[in-house]
């Protein structure tokens, strides 16, 4: 059996992070990296580097419920249809509840929110996701783009925790008025 070590960029300060290619049979993946562009560029590379397509993989493993270890499984999985394994603790993680609910509530109890504050984060972060999921598999979309308030935190935190990326940060005048915003997209 063979493996090999795939270097994956991430937009974190953590750096680059790990997935492994075990040759056999089935051809396993463990971990797959965060979703973005140049992750999966950089995994199809790696690959592709052993002579074989992200299409050839028939089983993903997660080590763990981090974004920059799980974040393109879903991405794999649907273009290869391997079969996914992972601890089911880290379901909730890889929904985004369990996070939010153990990282985010400690900070937003130390600011003083109320616990209702978190709960209806929680609620939006679930309908975004929901808006997101409809839009591409109903619908059929390539990307869907959120536009925000650069000062508006916590729907840039629910973007990001659905995938999206920032994409731009925009300036709008209308005479003395100036609003500053950010760009956010997430693509298929």
């Amino acid at each position: 059996m063979k493996v090999h070590r795939i270097e994956l960029p991430t937009p974190f300060p953590v750096g680059p992070v790990n997935a492994y290619l075990i040759e056999g049979d089935p051809l396993t993946l463990v971990d797959a990296g965060p979703k973005t562009p140049e992750v999966q560029a950089a995994l199809e590379a790696g690959i592709g580097a052993t002579g074989r397509r992200i299409e050839d993989i028939r089983r993903v493993i997660l080590t763990h419920g981090h974004v920059d270890h799980f974040g393109n499984a879903m991405w794999v999985t649907g273009r290869s249809g391997a079969e996914l394994f992972a601890h089911p603790a880290d379901g909730p993680k890889f929904a985004g509840e369990r996070w939010v609910a153990e990282n985010l509530g400690k900070h937003f109890t130390l600011a003083g929110m109320p616990p209702t504050f978190l709960d209806a984060f929680i609620d939006r972060m679930r309908a975004i996701r929901a808006l997101v999921e409809y839009a591409f598999e109903t619908l059929g979309a390539e990307l869907v783009r959120a536009h925000a308030s650069a000062e508006n935190a916590p729907s840039i935190r629910v973007a990001e925790k659905v995938g999206m990326r920032l994409i731009e940060r925009v300036e709008y005048r209308e005479g003395d008025e100036v609003w500053h915003g950010v760009r956010y997209e997430v693509r298929r």
